[in-house]
């Protein structure tokens, strides 16, 4: 296939795509300067570089906790990835699966609601596997933090933290129908929506209005495959020794330029932080600049090198 080359215009949509994926290619024109036409034909070839784009939904709105379990298997091979997929795809609570390098081969993400549940649903997962899992470390969320892709903006923005600002008991049948279409298609319109689910088009609209009020849909997102800019993608795993200058510490994770997700963590691991860069060396000078900068704080380190995404599974948990 013929390498995408892009210009300048390229770059500024994508920004804007980056800070609401949502907004109308009649506002984006005028924010870069082309027509609405020019836009909308420039987004179906920048459609190539995109990974997962979707709605954001803040989970602890709706009493859900993150946890994230990383596997170290005794083999891997694709017989073994096909029976990850298929059994990591059965599971509703399940957001999506990744295949790792490094000290882990395998990242599951879920979200539950009690702890029974996560009790359950792992179990269930790794009874099919008992007799290729080495070891597993499980991370709790504690806080999670967004970043834009820094390599789109001329200034740094702002970080998005996802706290929980209610508490919502449950989402109505009509609110998962339109949530269904709209979290992996964030750009679908109204009508669009209208017809897949038979609502009608304001009854669309107000749902999404309210589901925004409710602090339910936290954004519309841009998701880029970044080897498509030739970057690779790394997870750094941070454990501290003491708490000392921790708001300090936080401030120079957020500043790192390359960052896109931070997330503080019960576990083993205190930090999980996915970053992407053109190479390792890139990942090695910012470990030496945290341990310059920090050596009191830092404990253990361990840079894990994504592979590849597995499942994508974000609108399991609001299928009935």
């Amino acid at each position: 296939m013929e390498e995408l080359k892009l210009d300048k215009k390229d770059y500024k949509i994508l920004a804007e795509l980056d800070l609401d994926f949502r907004q109308p290619f009649s506002k984006i024109a005028k924010k870069v300067g082309l027509s609405k036409n020019s836009v909308a034909l420039r987004f179906e070839k920048l459609k190539e570089l995109m990974s997962h784009n979707i709605a954001g939904i803040n989970y602890l709105n709706l009493n859900y906790r993150m946890v994230k379990i990383f596997y170290s298997l005794l083999n891997y091979n694709e017989e073994i990835e096909t029976r990850i997929i298929n059994e990591t795809k059965k599971n509703k609570n399940i957001l999506w699966a990744a295949r790792l390098f490094g000290n882990y081969d395998l990242e599951i993400c879920m979200i539950v609601h009690s702890l029974d549940e996560l009790i359950s649903q792992i179990s269930k997962f790794e009874g099919k596997f008992l007799e290729i899992i080495d070891h597993k470390d499980m991370l709790i969320t504690e806080k999670e933090f967004f970043h834009k892709y820094s390599f789109l903006h001329e200034n740094k923005q702002s970080t998005q933290e996802l706290t929980k600002t209610c508490s919502i008991s449950g989402l109505s049948k009509t609110e998962k129908k339109i949530l269904l279409i709209l979290r992996p298609s964030p750009r679908a319109t109204i009508l669009k929506i209208s017809r897949k689910t038979r609502l009608t088009p304001k009854t669309v609209s107000d749902n999404i209005k309210n589901l925004k009020k409710k602090g339910v849909i936290t954004g519309f997102y841009l998701s880029l495959n970044l080897g498509k800019f030739d970057y690779e993608v790394y997870k750094l795993l941070i454990q501290i020794q003491n708490t000392k200058e921790l708001e300090k510490f936080e401030k120079y994770l957020h500043s790192i330029e390359n960052i896109k997700h931070l997330s503080k963590t019960i576990g083993l691991w205190d930090y999980e932080i996915d970053l992407y860069a053109k190479n390792l060396n890139e990942i090695h000078c910012q470990i030496i600049g945290l341990k310059n900068n920090f050596p009191k704080i830092l404990k253990r380190m361990a840079i894990i090198t994504h592979g590849k995404r597995l499942i994508t599974n974000k609108e399991g948990f609001l299928r009935d």
